[in-house]
């Protein structure tokens, strides 16, 4: 429109019945997936056992959707109401809306779907004492399209209802264009119907397309006999959970660590037996798992949360997919609790696989015999090496003397020491210690990875960085009022930053002060550093500063505790040791047994795994011997 044309002016008016259908179809009804959510809803509200979803599609649309069950059913005369706008049996009075327990209360479902596509219903009702006598197979039959009724009447019927929707969105052109792919809605449909299998197990599900089964279940009332058999490989890896607190039941499933997502889809939850997406309870389980999980990374978990009905508002989304709770921070504080405290009961450790690999070029050597040259120079050539050493040389290659021995000059053995000596973990502490059994080092590959085997059997391959990093940031969390010593720069680092960054900087000065650095204005948008954290073991961290305001500007300030876990995952890894560095057996085994003092064994501060397992049974499958 053009800046100068004016708006014509129109009265204010009543909307024609039709569009008031239309519209209110546009909220509970977006897509074919839409369509079966409604329809399975209120065949579970009419206590069906047996659910039955058939799916027909052409080359380019959903072209017809059938659900039947063996519910209630509807006498003849509650079929028409049935299909009128905002009738519904589940309430009476907007009272009941704080104790309903139905997944349907509106009555909008079955009203809008017949204003946008053909329905037919056929219905036989239980037989009910309050209810007409059971007529000997004498069920109702009734067709509507775009509101209006084409055929009602008795027919022949099953006990239950069974309801086709066809022709969708034939009279909204504008809705039916913009629907995805056959592919993409499918697999909506599906999505929608496992969630239904999960969250019901006790019902019967069939889910059939074009014919062709995909999903089937037995009502067999165990969440885990449902989710072995939609997930069996996914089940291989998920841990019961069970958990109440302060009026909060939680039962369900979460997965291990290292099986992830990179986004929430596989995050399945029920309130009350309602399935819902809320982003809030998302959270509150990544806070439960903590550094055990990648930032951008999501775990799979399948969780019932049921309370009272009077806490929880269910009318606050058009579809019901949202809800609010009256005390929504005792929920998310029982969700984390039971999260985090059921992981630590079980066993993280990360199984390598046990598929034979046959390298062409093997090329990782263990260090097995590993021996400390003495301070003492025996030629130019070591002395030289010595004495130009600098501690933030990451790459160390030790010297072979013949006979499987390296040998670790004296200057790379102090390195290392003064590393691990930094981060002297306490035997007890403030954090839980882990059900993870005493390491026993072996040896290195590649300078990069440790070699251990525990008092079970079997093999762990640690990344040692990615384990010293815990040990460090474990340290610092365990450091008094998480105030970390400093050491003076001698000269000052200047940093000129962005707009952005100065405003970030800003806001995590006192953070940055608490954990060690002392920064301080030096005019418009610069800062000079004086000192940074003792720990980091360096003497110029300008590199982290900017590190650590990037990654605040890019996950953005909410809680002051969110500047400071970043600061200390960042002081963590800056000071950790690096791939490449060479470890005695003393220092290795050092490591090990701080290691396994830590809250988190399992992963770094980041969410990086430490470590992965070789069972016996497992290296007994590589060498073929069973």
């Amino acid at each position: 429109m053009n800046r100068g044309s004016e708006i014509p002016y129109r009265q204010i008016h009543l909307l024609d019945e039709d569009t008031i259908n239309q519209i209110a179809a546009g909220e509970v009804v977006e897509r074919p997936a839409s369509i079966v959510k409604e329809l399975v809803e209120n065949a579970l509200d009419a206590q069906a056992t047996d659910i039955t979803i058939a799916i027909q599609t052409d080359r380019h649309q959903v072209i017809a959707i059938a659900v039947t069950d063996d519910g209630l059913g509807m006498l003849p005369e509650e079929v028409p109401l049935a299909f009128m706008p905002h009738a519904t049996s589940k309430i009476l009075t907007a009272e009941d809306l704080n104790r309903c327990s139905t997944l349907g209360f509106r009555g909008e479902a079955l009203a809008s779907i017949a204003s946008v596509a053909c329905v037919t219903l056929k219905t036989r009702p239980r037989p009910r004492s309050y209810a007409s006598p059971d007529k000997g197979g004498t069920g109702f039959h009734y067709i509507i399209s775009a509101g209006e009724v084409l055929t009602a009447g008795e027919t022949g019927s099953a006990i239950g209802t069974s309801i086709t929707v066809e022709n969708i969105f034939f009279n909204i052109p504008a809705r039916k264009k913009f629907q995805k792919t056959v592919s993409t809605e499918t697999a909506r449909i599906a999505d929608t119907i496992e969630g239904f299998a999960i969250l019901y197990p006790s019902v019967t599900f069939r889910y059939r397309l074009n014919g062709a089964e995909k999903i089937s279940t037995h009502g067999c009332s165990a969440l885990g006999e449902v989710l072995y058999a939609l997930y069996p490989h996914e089940m291989q890896n998920m841990i019961p959970l069970t958990w109440e607190e302060e009026g909060v039941n939680i039962t369900g499933f979460i997965s291990q660590p290292s099986m992830s997502r990179k986004n929430g889809r596989r995050i399945i939850l029920a309130v009350n037996n309602r399935k819902i997406i809320s982003q809030p309870i998302q959270q509150a389980i990544k806070k439960g798992y903590s550094t055990l999980l990648m930032t951008k990374e999501y775990p799979i978990a399948v969780l019932h949360l049921t309370l009272d009905p009077a806490g929880v508002d269910v009318n606050v989304h058009p579809t019901k997919r949202e809800v609010r709770f009256l005390h929504e921070s005792t929920v998310l504080t029982a969700l984390t609790t039971g999260v985090r405290n059921t992981l630590s009961l079980h066993n993280l450790i990360p199984v390598g696989d046990a598929k034979p690999v046959f390298p062409t070029l093997p090329d990782f050597r263990i260090l097995q015999k590993t021996g400390i040259k003495t301070d003492t120079p025996t030629d130019t050539h070591t002395s030289s090496y010595q004495d130009t050493y600098h501690f933030e040389q990451e790459r160390l290659v030790p010297d072979y003397t013949g006979d499987g021995v390296y040998e670790v000059t004296a200057a790379q053995a102090r390195l290392s020491q003064y590393r691990l000596r930094q981060t002297q973990l306490p035997l007890t502490g403030s954090i839980p210690i882990p059900t993870i059994p005493s390491l026993v080092y072996i040896g290195q590959i590649d300078a990069t990875y440790i070699v251990a085997s525990t008092s079970e059997g079997g093999m762990l391959l640690i990344d040692q960085h990615a384990a010293h990093e815990r040990i460090r940031y474990d340290q610092l969390l365990l450091a008094n009022e998480g105030k970390s010593d400093s050491q003076e720069l001698i000269v000052p680092i200047i940093l000129t930053l962005s707009i952005p960054e100065a405003a970030i900087m800003q806001k995590a000065l006192f953070i940055l002060f608490e954990q060690g650095f002392i920064i301080e204005s030096f005019g418009r948008d610069s800062y000079q550093i004086r000192a940074v954290p003792v720990l980091l073991g360096k003497n110029e961290e300008s590199d982290t500063i900017h590190e650590i305001l990037d990654t605040l500007i890019e996950e953005g300030i909410k809680k002051p505790e969110l500047i400071r876990d970043t600061v200390l995952k960042m002081v963590a890894c800056r000071g950790a040791i690096k791939a490449g560095t060479i470890l005695t057996p003393d220092l290795g085994q050092e490591l090990l047994d701080q290691l396994v003092k830590t809250a988190s064994p399992y992963t770094c501060p980041h969410g990086r795994p430490t470590m992965i397992q070789f069972p016996a049974s497992h290296l007994q499958k590589l060498f073929q011997r069973i």
